[in-house]
This record gives C-alpha cells, structure tokens and sequence, in this order.
C-alpha cells in the first residue's frame, strides 16, 4: 500500500497539470488589443455613437465611462421619463449592439476575451431639496458565454 502512495501523487499531479493547461485555452489572451489604447478610444468611440445615429428626442447623451481591454461601461442619460421599460430596454440593447459591431469590425472577439460589456439607462434629477440625483432604470450586459444582451431593469 505505501508503494502505491507515490505512484498516485505522481498520477494526480500529471492530470492536474493536463486540466490546467486545458483550462487556460478557454481564458482570454493576455495581449492588450491595441484598440482599446487611449489614442484610439475617442475615435472608436466616435464611430459607436455614429453607428447609433440620431439620438431619439428622450435622450440626452450616451457616455463612455469605462473603456479597458476586458470592460466596457456606457451610460445613456435621458433627458426626459422614459415612456417605459420597453423603450429603455431597447435603448441600452442598441447602444451595446452598436459597441459590439465596432469592436468586431476592429478586430476584436469579445466573446473570445470575455468581454464585460454594461450600457446603463439612468436620467439626472434634482431631488426634493434641490440635491443632484440619478433615476436608475435598468440596464444590459453583454454574456459571453451565450454572445447574447440580457436586459436587467432596476427593481
């Protein structure tokens, strides 16, 4: 028995190793697209809002608040109410399909490098007292597991 010890360390070492390396071909790569350097982000950020177009009357501006390798935050401020979740469901899902497809056709996988991807509906407001505040109404996120949007409204 106390032969068999070393004989099974030396075997689970070998397939712990073997699942390591398979588990690293799933995982991001870790060069930094050069798309996300600060000298292009106003430019790819610019054909995102043109890819957008004319921004409906309810709107007041579309904000990029992150923008890293692996994360991408966006907010879409409204000028006025929304009518309702429908209409900010389909605001935020336009404006992260919009990121999507210029990042695609920069040559970026986002689905590869597991990209967050958050566009956030929220509009300012005064308070009660006249004090700054953000309505929050929902949001999407880009899964990269499913390459999909999922819209999340805020309870």
């Amino acid at each position: 028995m106390k032969k068999s010890i070393p004989f099974l360390f030396l075997l689970f070492t070998v397939l712990g190793c073997v699942n390591a390396r398979k588990a690293d071909e799933g995982r991001p790569s870790k060069q930094n697209p050069s798309i996300f350097e600060s000298e292009k982000q106003g430019a790819l950020q610019k054909q995102i809002l043109d890819k957008i177009g004319k921004f409906p009357e309810k709107w007041e501006s579309v904000d990029f608040s992150k923008w890293e390798k692996n994360a991408v935050t966006v907010y879409l401020n409204y000028r006025t109410m929304p009518g309702s979740m429908l209409e900010v469901e389909l605001g935020t899902k336009i404006i992260a399909k919009a990121t999507l497809d210029v990042l695609v056709a920069n040559g970026y996988d986002p689905k590869k490098e597991w990209l967050a991807l958050f566009v956030h509906a929220q509009m300012r407001e005064k308070g009660a007292t006249g004090s700054n505040m953000t309505r929050r109404f929902g949001k999407v996120m880009y899964d990269f597991n499913t390459d999909s949007l999922e819209f999340k409204p805020i309870k």
